[in-house]
């Protein structure tokens, strides 16, 4: 019969430590959920390419004013991230990990496109996303830093 008791005991304490650590991992859980959320709320909207610079060179390079129309990004909450340049537009994924990023499977159309300025060359920069793997918002401006040391800079577009 003490077997018994012992045994009904244990099992009930057993009940009470699983829920109690169950909520622990719950409550740890939406901390870092809701974390990311806000992170990932400070990227969404619509962005527009408007300079790039290399760590080897001081030099800023700015997006031309005589393009057609901007370079610019979508990012979702869903996880996306719409393309979209002067002739070609396409889609990417992206991940979030504090202020890391990872952005995969950027794909864009191919048309041919001839335009003055080299829009095409600007839009090969969105591949370059790949590389990125950290960011910064400042107010109304996003930069992301590459692998490749290359730092992307975009503005919001409201």
């Amino acid at each position: 019969m003490t077997m018994l008791i012992l045994f009904n005991e244990i099992n009930r304490a057993m009940k009470i430590n699983g829920t109690i650590l169950l909520l622990l991992l719950l409550i740890s859980g939406c901390e870092k959920s809701n974390n990311i959320d806000a992170m990932q709320e400070l990227l969404v909207g619509t962005w527009k390419f408007t300079s790039f610079k290399s760590k080897q060179s001081d030099e800023k390079i700015f997006y031309p004013d005589s393009l057609e129309k901007y370079i610019t990004i979508e990012i979702t909450s869903t996880d996306t991230i719409r393309l979209v340049g002067n002739c070609n537009s396409g889609m990417a994924v992206y991940f979030l990990n504090d202020n890391n990023i990872t952005i995969t499977g950027v794909n864009l159309t191919e048309k041919a496109c001839i335009s003055a300025g080299g829009a095409w060359e600007w839009e090969d920069y969105l591949y370059e996303l790949r590389s990125v793997s950290t960011y910064k918002v400042n107010n109304e401006n996003l930069s992301f830093f590459s692998d490749s040391d290359i730092k992307f800079n975009f503005s919001r577009i409201q």
